[in-house]
């Protein structure tokens, strides 16, 4: 596999629900930024912040693409950088990168039917 998974912690020993957050080397950090500038925002949080509706487009979008780009618009009280980190906990992926109001996230998909991003080579 080409990347590894980290299980999270909880306070005091308490098991957590949250899935597993992704840990990328500095090269795969690399070829995803290089990646995503190909691709338009495919996720956009509004003034409604990150609801469940935004929770479960990012959860199929990802699981469809394994990298999403994210745009925060001007209204939303969070910042890219907020939301970009409160997605990536929640979908267990990890962030590759924020600029602006933009972030860009990745998590490997469990499907079968999907070219996957190689990051081995």
């Amino acid at each position: 596999m080409a990347f590894t998974e980290r299980a999270g912690t909880a306070p005091s020993g308490a098991h957590s629900a949250a899935p597993q957050l992704a840990v990328l080397t500095k090269a795969q950090l690399k070829k995803l930024r290089s990646l995503s500038h190909r691709i338009k925002p495919l996720l956009i949080i509004g003034k409604n912040n990150i609801t469940d509706a935004v929770l479960r487009q990012a959860d199929s979008t990802i699981e469809q693409r394994e990298l999403i780009k994210c745009q925060v618009l001007g209204e939303s009280e969070v910042t890219a950088e907020e939301a970009a980190s409160d997605l990536a906990e929640k979908l267990g992926a990890a962030v590759v990168t924020v600029i602006g109001n933009r972030a860009v996230l990745f998590r490997r998909s469990h499907r079968d039917d999907i070219e996957h991003i190689r990051l081995d080579g």
